[in-house]
């Protein structure tokens, strides 16, 4: 392979790696669905635990990631 190549590649992987992750609030969710912060949070859980989601806490803020 080429210099080219493995520039190409490399920034295949670095752009695929930055659009597959971010991060929500839950009310950041709650608006895009129309529910309120209370009714998304179990939901919210529940994927988390199935391991669909992952939930990060920082301080009093809880963030939500989705991989993929």
């Amino acid at each position: 392979m080429s210099e080219e190549d493995d520039a190409v590649i490399i920034k295949g992987e670095l752009f695929d790696n930055m659009a597959t992750t971010k991060e929500y609030t839950t009310s950041q969710l709650a608006r895009k669905v129309g529910k309120t912060d209370d009714e998304v949070r179990p939901y919210l859980e529940e994927l988390a635990e199935s391991g669909r989601i992952r939930k990060r806490e920082r301080g009093e803020k809880t963030k939500w990631v989705r991989f993929g």
